[in-house]
């Protein structure tokens, strides 16, 4: 039990530091450039708004995604909460999160940003497991999580990924 929780809060955590990051770079980088024409300074405005807008879409976005119970397990109307707190909460974490960071990276000397960043990194992550380790902790109390390790299954793949699956459709 603990390492499938274990291993599941993993993956989420990587998962979602993925797709922020895809996210951030684009959108962060877009902010970025529009901040870094109007006041010229590019390059802090342009790193402070991927970084901001990485940990805004992470936390604001991809957290409350990741701990609504009815998302773990599936079911049909799980794409409709995704939807719907994606177009909501998607562009409010990218746009708080790139203010914020070029805020922050035009006003503080890079001495206190390096400062920032490690206690950011630290309390972010941290408040990322905690909340996902929960969430998974409640899915695993109401629903057999060890039938399905058992099985051969592991919660977050594919059944296809399966190695009763990838066996039988070698032969």
């Amino acid at each position: 039990m603990i390492a499938l929780l274990f291993q599941q809060v993993l993956f989420d955590l990587i998962r979602g530091t993925i797709a922020a990051a895809a996210i951030a770079l684009v959108g962060g980088g877009l902010i970025g450039a529009i901040a870094g024409a109007i006041n010229r300074r590019w390059r802090r405005s342009l790193l402070g708004s991927v970084l901001g807008s990485f940990w805004g879409v992470l936390l604001l976005t991809l957290l409350p995604i990741g701990v609504i119970p009815g998302l773990i397990g599936g079911g049909p109307y799980a794409g409709v909460y995704v939807l719907v707190f994606a177009v909501i909460l998607l562009p409010l974490g990218l746009v708080v999160g790139a203010t914020l960071g070029i805020l922050a990276f035009l006003q503080c000397s890079p001495p206190q940003i390096r400062r920032w960043l490690r206690w950011v990194v630290v309390v972010g992550y941290s408040i990322l497991a905690i909340a996902l380790t929960i969430s998974w902790a409640r899915y695993c109390s109401r629903n057999s999580c060890e039938s399905l390790s058992a099985a051969g299954l592991r919660l977050g793949q594919p059944e296809w990924m399966a190695p009763t699956a990838i066996a039988v459709s070698l032969s």
